[in-house]
């Protein structure tokens, strides 16, 4: 590993599971750290925005050798729950770091286009774009109340591809008055959507095309991470 990080190291040592603290302990616990210990706050900041940009780093590794409380399988996972845990203490009022691995061209892209709407995408959708492995979900599901959604294409933000997210909703801006950004389509046409604006912001929704007036949608999930985790491909 390129860099000890040691006060990462230690900021996630004080979640382990091995306490065996409530939630509301851990926190407190942690704000008070930070409070007898002056300058660490900002120590800790720095770090972890090297460490989201350093390859060599790897949250799992980390989670699993403290026996942090949000430990699991995926780094995607892990940095959500440091993010929670202790990014949002230290720095209540600002907009966490994107994990941004070694995907820089697409981030270009993502930046760029936010300028073209005028708008700044939810970060955990970016972050998911920013993931080699975002085409995965295609062919996947997603079920709410017995009902059924199927993922038949999945629209990334790269030139690679022939169905890629910026010209499929160039189509879709008259339909969608840039409340709705479309990512993924069903086998009939019909568009999975985020929401981008104040009353609707994050949320994934699903959108029948063929109906002719008010934009008929349905909620699916509150944020991006939620409806990813709800995911599931049918058995075969």
């Amino acid at each position: 590993m390129s860099k000890m990080y040691k006060e990462i190291k230690y900021a996630i040592g004080l979640f382990s599971a091995d306490w065996e603290y409530t939630e509301e302990e851990y926190e407190d616990g942690f704000k008070t750290f930070l409070e007898i210990n002056e300058g660490l706050a900002e120590k800790i900041k720095e770090e972890l925005i090297q460490a989201l940009n350093d390859p060599e780093w790897s949250w799992v590794k980390i989670g699993y050798d403290t026996n942090f409380i949000g430990s699991d399988d995926t780094e995607e996972s892990v940095w959500l729950t440091v993010k929670a845990l202790i990014w949002d203490v230290l720095c209540p009022n600002e907009v966490p770091p994107i994990r941004i691995k070694q995907n820089l061209t697409t981030l270009k892209i993502i930046e760029k286009y936010e300028k073209e709407l005028g708008v700044s995408l939810p970060l955990d959708f970016k972050e998911f774009q920013l993931n080699i492995k975002n085409i995965s979900i295609e062919g996947s599901q997603f079920i709410k109340e017995k009902q059924t959604f199927y993922i038949d294409r999945f629209f990334p933000f790269t030139d690679s591809v022939d169905l890629s997210l910026q010209p499929s909703n160039r189509g879709l801006k008259f339909f969608f008055e840039d409340s709705y950004l479309a990512f993924a389509c069903d086998p009939s046409g019909g568009q999975f959507v985020i929401g981008l604006k104040e009353d609707n912001f994050g949320k994934v929704f699903f959108c029948r095309m063929e109906e002719e007036h008010e934009v008929p949608v349905t909620l699916l999930a509150d944020d991006f991470n939620f409806f990813l985790k709800q995911l599931e491909h049918p058995k075969e």
